[in-house]
């Protein structure tokens, strides 16, 4: 029974790794987690985990999902570029649990694991997800958040799926919205916690343009949320100069108090520099 039922890639002819996806963006805790950790630890304490594919990565002691993005990466680069992309739709909710408890007796001597399976799953069919399967090249498919994409000699390198940043873009744009009565501080200590969370998660992309891109349109959004909390040209004008800015940038920047995303991009960059945001705590991602 491989670990990671879930997600499966292969070339036809030749195995390739299991890898269980719920394509989210970020690892999250299950709302079954306290039955889930039980069994892990039952698992653990019965040393069945050596039976195990070698290929499994999900909920494996010593393995992690970025184990997951470099197999697939190692296998794209050996030149296997079709994978049959298979999503068993709610797999251990559907799977036929006669069968696989039947098997897992057969390894795991503990009847209370078998008792604890049996209150935790009922005997359904399996069902494969066609909105998430296809059989196809494996650039433009998403590996646990990640895609792959080849570069013009040929090497296989990884990115941030296009849906994981979506998804990141979206976020960012709720903790930086220029509603809401929050002082920078605020704001600052929440993206702090999701950008570092985020860059731990996706450190393995090999895309640093895109890291700086992002770098900066979070620079500008947050320059555009301090002016609409400065709000009147008075105010934007004795802040900027009481942050050393040039006179003739303050009084420009004030003069059009209330296009903050313009101004975002102006000459206010050279007073809410980098090091500016460095100093407030806002990690950067590259």
């Amino acid at each position: 029974m491989p670990a990671s039922a879930g997600r499966v890639t292969h070339r036809e002819g030749e195995a390739l790794p299991c890898v269980s996806s719920d394509e989210t963006e970020l690892p999250r805790r299950d709302p079954k987690g306290a039955g889930r950790s039980l069994l892990e630890q039952a698992f653990a304490r019965e040393k069945i985990d050596p039976s195990f594919s070698e290929h499994s990565h999900g909920f494996r002691p010593g393995r992690r999902a970025h184990d997951a993005v470099l197999s697939a990466q190692r296998y794209v680069q050996q030149g296997r570029h079709i994978v049959v992309d298979v999503d068993l739709s709610k797999f251990f909710d559907r799977v036929n649990h006669d069968i696989l408890i039947d098997r897992l007796r057969k390894r795991v001597n503990d009847p209370g694991l078998m008792r604890l399976l049996r209150r935790c799953y009922d005997t359904l069919h399996l069902k494969i997800n066609e909105s998430k399967s296809a059989v196809t090249s494996v650039f433009g498919r998403k590996f646990l958040g990640y895609a792959l994409w080849q570069g013009p000699n040929g090497e296989v390198r990884r990115a941030v799926s296009a849906k994981a940043l979506q998804a990141f873009k979206l976020r960012i744009r709720q903790l930086t919205r220029r509603s809401g009565g929050r002082s920078m501080e605020q704001v600052v200590e929440k993206l702090r916690r999701y950008l570092l969370g985020w860059k731990g998660y996706f450190k393995l992309s090999q895309t640093p343009r895109i890291w700086r891109s992002l770098d900066g349109w979070i620079r500008r959004r947050l320059r555009a949320m301090q002016l609409k909390q400065w709000r009147r040209g008075k105010t934007i004008y004795r802040e900027l100069m009481r942050l050393g800015a040039n006179p003739w940038v303050a009084q420009s920047v004030a003069a059009l108090s209330r296009r903050w995303w313009h101004n975002s991009l102006s000459a206010i960059h050279n007073v809410l520099t980098v090091a500016y945001f460095d100093r407030l705590g806002v990690p950067r991602l590259s």
